[in-house]
């Protein structure tokens, strides 16, 4: 995606600025991801490699890489003491999961809260970090992310309901995912998440 940055800038005093990409934002903008709640996160591989396994006869089979991804996710209640984990699944390419918030950090209503200080980010940033550590030391030293994740803020019991069915039914529907290359469309890929929150 090509944006241009301003309308002012002089393409030749900033040739490099006016073909830059820019990184579409994924959070909400005013929104403190300390806040007590429930957090639907995503987590893709760099290019959506299969690292973590494989689908086999309707049921995950972990790789030795994934196996580790799946002990650093549990352990994430241990490094941030306010994130519980719910229901999360490893698929060959990205880890779906629900993190609760038990009790958000309280901060001064007039500061903006700084993004790399709130806990999902953190939480999501430690795990990466760890898993990333771990594999690059013992399997595979080009092992990666994807730069980000993705997440929704859980807004109901029925929204939290479907995620936790749409998690559960993740290996069975693999042939469709969004996440497995080989079925992505341009058109599919547009509602597939809203789909699951209704």
């Amino acid at each position: 995606m090509q944006i241009c940055i301003s309308s002012v800038v002089d393409a030749d005093l900033h040739p490099l600025l006016m073909n830059m990409k820019l990184r579409k934002r994924l959070r909400l903008k005013e929104f403190d991801y300390s806040t007590a709640g429930y957090y639907f996160v995503t987590i893709c591989t760099k290019d959506k490699k299969h690292w973590f396994g494989r689908v086999e006869n309707e049921d995950m089979k972990l790789s030795s890489i994934g196996k580790i991804a799946k002990e650093c996710w549990k352990e994430i209640p241990q490094h941030f003491k306010n994130v519980e984990l719910g229901v999360y699944i490893i698929m060959p390419n990205h880890i779906h999961g629900i993190l609760v918030v038990r009790s958000g950090i309280v901060r001064d209503a007039h500061v903006r809260p700084v993004r790399d200080k709130m806990l999902i980010p953190k939480a999501i940033h430690g795990f990466k970090s760890s898993t990333t550590r771990i594999v690059r030391k013992e399997i595979n030293k080009t092992f990666s992310w994807h730069r980000s994740f993705y997440d929704r803020v859980i807004r109901s019991e029925h929204e939290l309901n479907n995620i936790r069915r749409y998690m559960t039914n993740n290996v069975l529907k693999w042939e469709m995912d969004i996440e497995n290359k080989r079925n992505v469309t341009d058109k599919l890929r547009k509602n597939y998440y809203e789909d699951i929150y209704k």
